[in-house]
């Protein structure tokens, strides 16, 4: 029954409507209780502007994204990066010394 001149809910498509795909999603307000700011470039918004539009979504949700991502990944990033460097069994020296090897390497003869 209509309550207050509102029709009833319907899951009927009007034949205006037939064929299009609407997808929405709703986070409601409790989900999401602080705020920040973040200053990025022109280069970095435009980023995610692109990647929020090529998924359907907000800046914001990208964002959250990234930073779940980031956090949760950061421990088992830094244990893979430990192993490669421990699998390598590259000779140790003392620190002087890889650091101007390392240098070396990098500026040659400078």
């Amino acid at each position: 029954m209509p309550s207050r001149g509102h029709p009833e809910p319907t899951d009927e498509v009007p034949p205006a409507l037939e064929g299009t795909v609407e997808t929405c999603t709703w986070y409601g307000m409790c989900m999401f209780s602080e705020r920040t700011q973040v200053l990025l470039s022109p280069e970095q918004l435009a980023r995610l502007k692109r990647i929020a539009e090529k998924d359907g979504r907000s800046v914001g949700s990208v964002i959250r994204d990234a930073v779940d991502s980031f956090v949760e990944a950061e421990p088992d990033r830094r244990q893979r990066a430990l192993k490669r460097l421990l699998a390598m069994n590259a000779p140790v020296e003392d620190w002087d010394v890889m650091k101007a090897q390392i240098l070396k390497s990098q500026l040659g003869n400078w």
